[in-house]
């Protein structure tokens, strides 16, 4: 799968498939709750 950056995986098509949410270092990582199961973790698509 091709970097969305790069003008790989259009509209994140590949991304929701496997349900890979994106990465998570442009999105500010891991909240605590996160990490434990207690909230959730939106994809990088969802996000404003």
């Amino acid at each position: 799968m091709g970097s969305h950056e790069d003008g790989g995986n259009r509209d994140y098509a590949g991304w929701k498939v496997v349900g890979y949410p994106g990465p998570r270092h442009q999105a500010g990582g891991y909240t605590p709750g996160q990490m434990v199961g207690e909230e959730p973790i939106r994809p990088i698509w969802e996000q404003s």
